[in-house]
Protein backbone atom coordinates (compact mmCIF):
# COMPACT_ATOMS: atom_id res chain seq x y z
CA UNK A 1 0.00 0.00 0.00
CA UNK A 2 1.05 3.70 -0.96
CA UNK A 3 1.21 6.29 1.67
CA UNK A 4 1.93 9.73 1.13
CA UNK A 5 4.31 11.69 3.94
CA UNK A 6 1.55 13.93 4.46
CA UNK A 7 -0.90 15.89 2.27
CA UNK A 8 1.51 18.41 0.06
CA UNK A 9 4.16 16.70 0.94
CA UNK A 10 7.38 15.50 -1.65
CA UNK A 11 7.22 11.89 -0.78
CA UNK A 12 5.61 8.56 -0.33
CA UNK A 13 5.85 5.56 1.43
CA UNK A 14 5.47 2.09 -1.25
CA UNK A 15 6.05 -1.16 0.32
CA UNK A 16 7.75 0.24 3.04
CA UNK A 17 10.03 2.32 0.94
CA UNK A 18 10.56 6.21 1.42
CA UNK A 19 10.87 7.77 -1.59
CA UNK A 20 11.79 11.44 -1.84
CA UNK A 21 10.60 13.65 -4.60
CA UNK A 22 11.71 17.54 -5.34
CA UNK A 23 8.39 18.06 -6.26
CA UNK A 24 5.37 17.67 -4.29
CA UNK A 25 2.96 14.50 -4.86
CA UNK A 26 -0.68 15.51 -6.17
CA UNK A 27 -1.99 11.99 -6.69
CA UNK A 28 -1.53 8.87 -6.04
CA UNK A 29 -3.12 6.08 -7.68
CA UNK A 30 -3.11 2.13 -7.06
CA UNK A 31 -3.79 -0.33 -9.47
CA UNK A 32 -2.92 -3.99 -8.30
CA UNK A 33 0.68 -3.95 -7.71
CA UNK A 34 1.27 -0.35 -8.89
CA UNK A 35 1.84 2.90 -7.68
CA UNK A 36 0.94 5.54 -10.12
CA UNK A 37 1.96 9.18 -8.86
CA UNK A 38 1.24 12.99 -10.16
CA UNK A 39 4.11 14.99 -9.24
CA UNK A 40 3.41 18.95 -8.93
CA UNK A 41 4.57 21.07 -11.61
CA UNK A 42 4.73 24.05 -9.70
CA UNK A 43 7.71 22.97 -8.09
CA UNK A 44 9.98 22.36 -11.50
CA UNK A 45 12.45 24.56 -12.22
CA UNK A 46 11.37 27.15 -14.92
CA UNK A 47 11.84 25.29 -18.27
CA UNK A 48 12.67 22.03 -17.06
CA UNK A 49 11.83 19.64 -19.68
CA UNK A 50 10.90 16.58 -17.43
CA UNK A 51 7.74 18.99 -16.44
CA UNK A 52 6.03 17.66 -19.17
CA UNK A 53 6.76 14.13 -18.03
CA UNK A 54 5.85 14.24 -14.20
CA UNK A 55 3.64 11.03 -13.84
CA UNK A 56 5.74 7.87 -12.84
CA UNK A 57 4.97 4.62 -11.89
CA UNK A 58 6.91 2.13 -9.66
CA UNK A 59 6.28 -1.47 -8.16
CA UNK A 60 5.46 -2.37 -5.25
CA UNK A 61 9.30 -2.41 -3.75
CA UNK A 62 9.75 1.06 -4.66
CA UNK A 63 11.32 0.84 -7.97
CA UNK A 64 10.48 3.26 -10.80
CA UNK A 65 8.79 0.88 -13.60
CA UNK A 66 8.28 3.84 -16.46
CA UNK A 67 7.84 7.61 -17.12
CA UNK A 68 5.09 9.07 -18.79
CA UNK A 69 5.90 9.67 -22.35
CA UNK A 70 6.45 12.96 -23.52
CA UNK A 71 2.83 14.26 -25.23
CA UNK A 72 4.53 16.74 -27.37
CA UNK A 73 2.69 19.66 -26.73
CA UNK A 74 3.99 22.71 -26.08
CA UNK A 75 2.73 25.32 -24.17
CA UNK A 76 2.43 28.47 -26.87
CA UNK A 77 5.65 28.98 -28.78
CA UNK A 78 7.65 28.38 -26.49
CA UNK A 79 9.65 24.74 -26.36
CA UNK A 80 8.44 23.94 -22.64
CA UNK A 81 6.17 21.00 -22.32
CA UNK A 82 2.84 20.89 -21.20
CA UNK A 83 2.45 18.94 -17.92
CA UNK A 84 -0.08 16.89 -16.58
CA UNK A 85 -2.41 18.55 -13.98
CA UNK A 86 -4.63 15.51 -13.62
CA UNK A 87 -4.39 11.76 -12.72
CA UNK A 88 -7.64 9.60 -12.35
CA UNK A 89 -8.86 6.22 -12.42
CA UNK A 90 -12.26 5.60 -14.89
CA UNK A 91 -14.67 3.02 -13.12
CA UNK A 92 -13.70 0.61 -16.25
CA UNK A 93 -9.68 0.34 -14.76
CA UNK A 94 -8.20 2.84 -17.44
CA UNK A 95 -5.69 5.58 -16.03
CA UNK A 96 -6.32 9.28 -17.43
CA UNK A 97 -4.33 12.10 -17.29
CA UNK A 98 -4.66 15.37 -18.67
CA UNK A 99 -2.95 18.98 -19.80
CA UNK A 100 -4.83 22.07 -20.45
CA UNK A 101 -5.77 21.23 -23.76
CA UNK A 102 -6.24 17.01 -23.93
CA UNK A 103 -7.01 14.06 -22.43
CA UNK A 104 -5.49 10.81 -22.73
CA UNK A 105 -4.90 7.30 -21.17
CA UNK A 106 -2.30 5.79 -20.06
CA UNK A 107 -1.14 2.49 -21.14
CA UNK A 108 0.03 0.96 -17.08
CA UNK A 109 2.44 -1.05 -18.22
CA UNK A 110 5.09 1.34 -20.16
CA UNK A 111 3.34 4.62 -19.77
CA UNK A 112 2.69 5.00 -23.21
CA UNK A 113 -0.41 7.24 -24.03
CA UNK A 114 -2.76 6.43 -26.18
CA UNK A 115 -7.18 7.52 -27.17
CA UNK A 116 -6.23 11.73 -27.00
CA UNK A 117 -9.27 13.72 -26.90
CA UNK A 118 -8.41 17.42 -27.34
CA UNK A 119 -10.74 19.51 -25.49
CA UNK A 120 -11.16 22.50 -27.86
CA UNK A 121 -11.15 20.82 -30.94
Amino acid sequence: MTKVFEPFSKGVFIGGEKLEFEQRVDVVIELGDRSIILLNTDDFQRGDPMVGRNVLCFDKNGEMLWRIEDAEMTIGDRKVPQSFLSLSLKDDGKIRVGNPDAFFFVNPENGMLYDGEFKYF
